[in-house]
């Protein structure tokens, strides 16, 4: 994954960083939302090689990512 910005915010980089990089909160909020949500890998550490697999509803199409 590749992510990118170029807006300057005021908060210490370790919070920022921790924020961006919580992936099972992202998992959780998915879930809570009706997305189908697998991980992929067969871990549960997040690293290098983390995976997922994932499919929603949105504007009224199956999305899968």
């Amino acid at each position: 994954m590749k992510s990118s910005t170029r807006e300057d915010i005021e908060a210490p980089i370790d919070y920022v960083y921790a924020r961006v990089t919580d992936f099972q909160g992202f998992e959780r909020q998915a879930l809570r939302r009706g997305a189908d949500v697998q991980r992929i890998d067969g871990g549960s550490a997040i690293g290098l090689g983390a995976a997922w697999d994932v499919a929603f509803k949105f504007r009224g199409k199956d999305r899968k990512m």
